[in-house]
């Protein structure tokens, strides 16, 4: 896939990997919407790489509704789908059904909602390309949030969902599963530090953007930062039992 002249909208556009996309999309050639909640800084990295900006809570099916109309109005139509925006604050057991709705709103409805409103246009083009940021906790395991790991779960398998119902029609679909990435998300995790030891390097988000876009660019499903991450697949797929439980125990013995 060539990027030069394409559509791409791009949530969670404002910060961290989503910026970081976003600049790396726009020096391709692609034409960028920069979708976040944040709307004065989405406009900021509009401006930045001559883009057009749209504020969105994607917690909402309307504002995603609206976001997908927003970019066939300016651009034309929708290239690429870029569902990257996400949350990851503790929520595990007992934490409020509210703050579980919104896990589930934001990190995972999200995904459903944009891929919705965006296959259509889509197919009446002639095709198009959907792609999630899910996280590699989503191919293994999570020790600090329970809800997180379990909407990028659901993040994941709806992808390779979509992947199965829309390729044969000129659909193409990826999801990124990222490690550990320097952004203000990854120090905002409850006991991260344990996770960042486990998995090894720490990306800076532009080379973890580079990465991601080369996978989607290279029409890749799976898409992976770390080499660890499909390693530990590997592990967990031969012997699900004896992972989980040296996965414990690595992360106790980070934790000390």
């Amino acid at each position: 896939m060539t990027l030069a002249g394409k559509s791409v909208i791009v949530t969670g556009g404002a910060n961290g990997i989503g910026k970081a996309l976003c600049i790396e999309f726009a020096a391709r050639g692609a034409q960028v919407m920069v979708a976040d909640v944040d709307g004065t800084v989405a406009a900021l990295v509009a401006q930045q790489i001559g883009g057009e900006s749209f504020t969105c809570d994607v917690g909402s099916e309307d504002a995603i509704s609206a976001l997908i109309d927003r970019t066939v109005e300016r651009f034309g139509g929708i290239d690429i789908m870029f569902s990257n925006a996400g949350i990851a604050p503790l929520c595990d057991l007992n934490s409020a059904p509210e703050l579980w709705d919104r896990m589930w709103r934001i990190n995972f409805m999200a995904h459903v909602h944009a891929a919705k409103y965006a296959i259509p246009h889509m197919l009446a083009s002639g095709g198009g390309t959907i792609v999630s940021t899910a996280s590699a906790i989503a191919l293994t395991a999570s020790a600090t949030t329970s809800a997180y790991a379990a909407t990028k779960h659901a993040a994941l398998a709806f992808a390779q969902s979509l992947f199965l119902e829309y390729s044969g029609r000129g659909i193409k679909v990826s999801c990124t599963c990222p490690g550990p990435i320097v952004t203000q998300m990854m120090q905002d995790v409850p006991g991260e530090n344990t996770q960042k030891q486990f998995w090894g390097t720490v990306l800076e988000p532009e080379h973890a953007a580079q990465m991601m876009i080369d996978g989607v660019e290279q029409e890749h499903f799976l898409i992976l930062t770390h080499p660890e991450i499909a390693k530990s697949l590997q592990n967990f797929a031969r012997d699900p039992e004896q992972f989980m439980i040296r996965f414990r125990a690595a992360l106790e013995k980070a934790a000390r």
